[in-house]
C-alpha cells in the first residue's frame, strides 16, 4: 500500500538484517549462471521490416525479467539490438557459444553482426546477396591474448617453479583471415590494444564505447584511504596479474593493504599455491564475489583509493570502469584499453615497478586523491556513459549504411 514497503524491499531487508542479501544475491547469481540460455531469440524488438539483422552475442538478456547488472555487456546487448533497429531491421539473436544455434538460424540476413571469432560458421548460407558484415570485437587479438597469457604462466613458472595454465587465458580460438573480407569491424577498446590486429588488413574500424555505472549513493566527501588498494576482477587471475599482487603485498611489513574481490576462489591450483598470500597475511583480504548493487561494494570502494589491474590482455577493461564509476583510482596496465589522460597507465607490469607506484601512489595527499576520484568520475560520465555506447553505435551504423 502508500508508503509502505513493497514485498521484494521488505524480503531484502529481512534477508540484509540477518545478514544473508549478500548470500542470495550469489545464489541468484549461481541460478542465473546454471539456467540454460536459449540459442536464438526471434525479432527481439517485435518489429516489421523487410530487411533482417542477425546478432551473434548472447541471448540471456533477451529472456530475463530484469537486465543484470554483474556486466555491462547485458545492457549492451539488448541496446545493440535496439540501436541496430532503428536503422529498419528485424533483429534475431544467437548465443555465440551455441553450437546448436547454427542449425536453428533459418532464412537469410542483410546484416551479420558477430561476436568475433566465435560464430563463424552461423553465416556461410545465411546472407542475402549484399548482405553486410559486421566483427563485434571486444577483446585484444587472441593470438596475441595467448602468447601474454602464456608468457605470464613462464614468469610465474620462474618466480616460483609451479605452472597455473588453469589461471590463464589459453583460448584454442583462431582468427582467420576471413576477418579482411568483412565489411566493418566494431572494436571495445583503445588505439593502443587495437595495435594488436596490426598483422592484419582490417576493414574499417570504428571504435565502440564500453560503459561504466551510475552510483546514486556516489557524493564528492568520500574519504578514501590512501593506503587502501581493491583488485577487482573476473577469473584468469594469473592473466590479469594477481599472483603479481599477491607477491608485493605479503612482503615483511608491507604498509598497504589489498582488498580481492571476483571469483579467485573457483581457481583451486591458483588459491593452494598462493594459500599463505591469501588466507594468512594480514594485510591481504580475500573477499571474493561482490554484487556491485550491495552495500559491501559500496563500503569496499568507500575505503580504497585505488584500484589496481596488471592484465596482459583485455579489450576495454568493463572491470576498471566499474572502479571508476564508483570514484576509484585506477593504476592499471595498458593493456586495460584506457588512455593516459583516464587512468594512471603502469610502464611495464615488472613486480618491482608495481611495487614503486603502490609506494608513491600512497605517498599522495588526500586532497590529491580527492581531486582525481572527481576526475575519474567526470571520465566515466563524459567518455563512457550507456549515452556514450549508443551514440558510439549509431554512429557505426551510420558509416555502415551510408548511402542506402
Amino acid at each position: 500500500g502508500g508508503g509502505g514497503y513493497s514485498l521484494k524491499e521488505s524480503a531484502k531487508k529481512f534477508l540484509d538484517s540477518i545478514g544473508l542479501l549478500n548470500t542470495a544475491r550469489k545464489i541468484k547469481r549461481i541460478i542465473f549462471h546454471v539456467t540454460p540460455v536459449p540459442s536464438i531469440v526471434l525479432n527481439v524488438n517485435k518489429a516489421n521490416y523487410d530487411k533482417k539483422c542477425l546478432l551473434v552475442y548472447i541471448t540471456n538478456p533477451f529472456v530475463s525479467k530484469e537486465i543484470g547488472v554483474f556486466h555491462q555487456n547485458q545492457w549492451q546487448a539488448v541496446e545493440m539490438a535496439r540501436v541496430i533497429g532503428t536503422f529498419k531491421y528485424n533483429v534475431d539473436v544467437v548465443q555465440c557459444s551455441s553450437t546448436e544455434a547454427a542449425q536453428q538460424v533459418k532464412g537469410k540476413y542483410d546484416l551479420i553482426v558477430g561476436l568475433i571469432p566465435r560464430g563463424v560458421d552461423y553465416w556461410s548460407g545465411h546472407m542475402n546477396e549484399g548482405c553486410k558484415l559486421v566483427a563485434y570485437m571486444t577483446s585484444m587479438n587472441l593470438g596475441i591474448t595467448r602468447i601474454n597469457s602464456m608468457q605470464r604462466v613462464m614468469e610465474l613458472y620462474q618466480r616460483r617453479a609451479v605452472i597455473l595454465v588453469n589461471s590463464a587465458i589459453v583460448d584454442n580460438m583462431v582468427l582467420t583471415k576471413d576477418l579482411e573480407n568483412f565489411d566493418a569491424a566494431w572494436f571495445i577498446g583503445n588505439t593502443y590494444n587495437f595495435y594488436s590486429y596490426e598483422n592484419f588488413n582490417m576493414p574499417p574500424t570504428y571504435y565502440i564505447k564500453n560503459s561504466g555505472y551510475n552510483f546514486d549513493w556516489l557524493h564528492k566527501d568520500i574519504i578514501r584511504n590512501k593506503k587502501n588498494f581493491i583488485y577487482f576482477s573476473s577469473g584468469k587471475q594469473v592473466h590479469r596479474g594477481l599472483d603479481l599482487l599477491l607477491e608485493i603485498f605479503s612482503k615483511p611489513d608491507f604498509d598497504c593493504n589489498l582488498y580481492i574481490c571476483g571469483p579467485f576462489m573457483g581457481e583451486e591450483d591458483f588459491c593452494s599455491e598462493y594459500k599463505r598470500e591469501l588466507f594468512e597475511t594480514p594485510n591481504i583480504f580475500p573477499i571474493g564475489f561482490v554484487d556491485i548493487n550491495g552495500e559491501e561494494f559500496r563500503e569496499l570502494t568507500e575505503k580504497c583509493a585505488y584500484a589496481l589491474m596488471p592484465s596482459c590482455a583485455e579489450g576495454c577493461s568493463g572491470s576498471v570502469l566499474t572502479m571508476m564509476s564508483a570514484g576509484v583510482i585506477p593504476i592499471v596496465s595498458k593493456e586495460c584499453g584506457l588512455y593516459d589522460d583516464e587512468v594512471i597507465n603502469l610502464p611495464d607490469c615488472k613486480i618491482n615497478t608495481i611495487e614503486k607506484f603502490i609506494h608513491d601512489y600512497a605517498a599522495k595527499s588526500d586532497e590529491w586523491i580527492k581531486q582525481q576520484s572527481s576526475h575519474v568520475v567526470e571520465i566515466i560520465k563524459t567518455r563512457y556513459s550507456r549515452k556514450n555506447f549508443t551514440d558510439s553505435v549509431i554512429a557505426a551504423m551510420n558509416e555502415l549504411t551510408k548511402g542506402e
